[in-house]
C-alpha cells in the first residue's frame, strides 16, 4: 500500500477489497453513506442472514513476526454491537502480505470481549503466558 494515501482513502481500499470478497462468496453488500460504526451490510442471497462488519487492517510486525490487530478502541466493538442488535457483528482484518497477497481475520464482536485481556495486553501481565484456542474466529485466504 502508498505510503502517501490518506488514512481515509487507505480505510476504503480495505473496505472495497473485504467487499468484493464477499461477493465473490455469495453476499450481497451494503455500505452506509456515513460511518456509524458499521463499514457495511452483509446478506447471504441464500440464507438471507445479514451481518454487520467493521473492516481494519491489521499491521504486520517484522521484529515479532506476527500480526497485530489490537488497533480496536473497544467503544468500537460496543458501538458496532450497538447497531447490530445482535444479529451478527464482526471484524474483518485484512492482512496484507509483503507479497500484496491479501488474507481475512474474521472475529466475531463477542470474540473481542470475550478476550479482550489477550488482545489488549496491557493490563495483563500474563498474555505472553497465555495460549488460547480462538474458537469463532475464520481466516480466509484471497483467491
Amino acid at each position: 500500500m502508498k505510503k502517501n494515501l490518506g488514512s481515509y482513502v487507505e480505510g476504503k481500499i480495505y473496505e472495497l477489497k473485504v467487499a468484493g470478497e464477499l461477493l465473490g462468496r455469495g453476499f450481497d453488500v451494503y455500505t452506509p453513506f456515513v460511518d456509524s460504526g458499521v463499514d457495511m451490510v452483509a446478506i447471504h442471497r441464500i440464507s438471507k442472514k445479514i451481518f454487520f462488519i467493521q473492516v481494519k487492517k491489521a499491521k504486520y510486525n517484522a521484529k515479532r513476526r506476527r500480526w497485530d490487530f489490537r488497533n480496536i478502541p473497544l467503544r468500537e466493538v460496543e458501538e458496532l454491537e450497538a447497531v447490530s442488535q445482535g444479529r451478527g457483528a464482526f471484524f474483518v482484518f485484512v492482512l496484507e502480505r509483503p507479497d500484496k497477497t491479501d488474507s481475512f481475520l474474521v472475529l466475531p464482536s463477542n470474540f473481542i470481549k470475550k478476550h479482550k485481556e489477550d488482545l489488549y495486553p496491557v493490563n495483563s501481565p500474563v498474555f505472553s503466558d497465555k495460549k488460547k484456542q480462538f474458537e469463532g474466529s475464520y481466516l480466509y485466504q484471497s483467491t
